[in-house]
């Protein structure tokens, strides 16, 4: 499952955001008996923002998942950053 969040800033509300998509199909996913996806979810801004304080902060945020969730969950969810205007194409078809 991809996730893309444009306009990341440099906040911790993306992580949040995605905090609470995760939670959400992993319910649905128990719930339905299905096998939980893998999460590609990819950070967008524009390429003058300051991207290190969110990557600095993904750390943070796959020991939630571990703790939270257990290593099956974490090992599912992979983060990446695109720097760009969203006016514009950012990923591939």
């Amino acid at each position: 499952m991809k996730v893309a969040d444009l306009g990341c800033s440099s906040g911790p509300n993306t992580f949040m955001a995605i905090w609470h998509i995760i939670e959400t199909v992993h319910g649905i996913s128990q719930q339905e008996q299905l096998k939980l996806p893998e999460f590609e979810v990819l950070l967008n801004d524009l390429p003058e923002n300051d991207f290190n304080f969110v990557f600095k902060s993904v750390p943070g945020f796959y020991e939630k998942l571990k703790k939270e969730r257990g290593d099956m969950l974490q090992e599912r969810c992979f983060i990446g950053g695109v720097g760009g205007s969203f006016y514009h194409r950012l990923f591939p078809t």
